[in-house]
């Protein structure tokens, strides 16, 4: 969202692609009608270059993100989103995904039975037949 793509942006420093080369492609119907001829996406015309667009001018210097502050942001580029993402991981002191997993599985392995060993039948990591463990716990 453009709002917190602002907040990164403030807290960074960080300069996006399109600010770094100074224009980036906006879908040609989103232009005014008087919108001077520039270069277009030879496999795609309709996208035209628009010196100055970029995530705070979404068509353009004359453009706002007034009304859009919910809207996904554009004119970032993988970079970006990367940068963007590293940002959030790295304030929210995320664990790799697999950690609180790896980290249950192997803590108290005596326990006789867990939500995630009974299901399906698996107790202690043994399965039986019948869905119950021949080893009582």
């Amino acid at each position: 969202m453009a709002t917190r793509t602002g907040a990164f942006v403030s807290a960074t420093g960080h300069v996006t692609d399109a600010e770094r080369y100074g224009a980036s492609f906006v879908f040609g119907g989103l232009l005014p009608d008087d919108f001077p001829p520039t270069r277009g996406v030879a496999a795609a015309p309709w996208w035209r270059e628009v010196p100055g667009a970029g995530w705070r001018h979404p068509e353009g210097p004359g453009s706002t993100l007034d009304g859009r502050e919910y809207h996904p942001v554009v004119h970032v580029s993988w970079y970006d989103a990367a940068a963007y993402s590293r940002r959030i991981r790295a304030r929210r002191r995320h664990p790799r995904p697999m950690a609180p997993y790896t980290a249950a599985a192997t803590v108290n392995t005596d326990a006789a039975r867990t939500s995630w060993s009974t299901h399906r039948g698996y107790v202690r990591g043994r399965r039986s037949r019948h869905g119950i463990s021949a080893r009582r716990a």
